[in-house]
């Protein structure tokens, strides 16, 4: 992502960046869930019949170890990699859609602290980083823009 820090003559410093996109995304991961589901079908008395009180405690610690293993590691695991393939794909998506219907960019320049500032939409990754680029050399010598968009 372009993005470049500026100081004008003046002392203000500038953000002029490549914008993704109007606003921003909270992703949140799944809740709730029950660790007991994973034991639903479990038929431990039917194996406790057969073998010695010893082998019946020692089955039913190493399964209550294996459900916390599997409540503690291995699922959040799994959340992990389920939500970081999402994300991924839809940030795959988006690049792709912006490639192939050739939506603009918006590159912007603000003074830091400032909840607004100039933008610009331009179509192209290299346009749109040759504008911040452009920009930014202007603030930083200048303190004012005169972008060339085109």
């Amino acid at each position: 992502m372009a993005s470049k820090t500026v100081v004008d003559p003046e002392g203000r410093t500038w953000k002029v960046r490549r914008r993704w996109g109007h606003r921003s995304v909270s992703w949140r991961g799944p809740k709730g869930g029950r660790a007991a589901d994973l034991l639903d079908g479990a038929d431990l008395a039917s194996v406790g019949a057969e073998l010695p009180v010893v082998g019946v405690i020692m089955v039913a610690i190493a399964a209550l170890l294996i459900g916390v293993m599997a409540v503690v590691f291995i699922i959040p695991a799994l959340i992990f990699a389920l939500e970081l393939l999402l994300i991924l794909t839809a940030v795959a998506l988006g690049v792709l859609s912006r490639v192939l219907f050739r939506r603009p960019w918006t590159v912007e320049a603000r003074v830091k602290g400032a909840e607004h500032g100039d933008e610009w939409k331009v179509t192209g990754w290299r346009a749109s980083g040759d504008l911040v680029d452009s920009v930014a050399g202007q603030l930083q010598a200048t303190g004012q823009i005169r972008p060339s968009v085109g």
